[in-house]
């Protein structure tokens, strides 16, 4: 029976938790060389102050959810309403890949299209101060027998 119990507290400790909110300050990490900010998250809505060559990319009190995509590969999405979405400047929609962000192994990556659609750049920014990466969720916990 304790076997069994620990068999079970296993695999319910190694399934993955729903997606935390983020909080903090995330900075570039990797991407275009002329482009400099961050994003500053609460557990509910999130400021984008990017510049890239001089010009201003930003957006503040942005509502937000983290939406799970584990079994993708990708970690988690940050799930931004359309609604929400098209109500941006359009410098920020056109150009910003805020329709698909996602938080993989503690780094937001997105890609963004400053110069047009030919140059697609993938982009990554971390939690600022953060050692390393932040939980990664996938691991695996060993859990020894009762």
């Amino acid at each position: 029976m304790r076997s069994l119990l620990s068999i079970i507290f296993f695999i319910r400790a190694t399934q993955a938790a729903p997606c935390e909110p983020l909080d903090g300050i995330f900075v570039k990490n990797s991407g275009p060389s002329k482009l400099t900010g961050s994003f500053k998250f609460t557990r509910t809505h999130f400021d984008m102050n990017l510049n890239y060559a001089g010009s201003p990319y930003r957006v503040e009190n942005i509502p937000y959810s983290m939406v799970d995509v584990q079994d993708a590969g990708q970690g988690c999405e940050l799930d931004i309403a359309e609604s929400v979405l098209e109500k941006m400047p359009k410098n920020v929609r056109e150009d910003v890949g805020l329709r698909l962000v996602f938080l993989y192994k503690g780094m937001l990556h997105f890609t963004t299209e400053f110069d047009g659609f030919e140059s697609l750049k993938p982009v990554t920014f971390k939690k600022q101060g953060a050692q390393g990466t932040l939980r990664d969720r996938g691991s695996v916990v060993m859990i020894p027998p009762l």
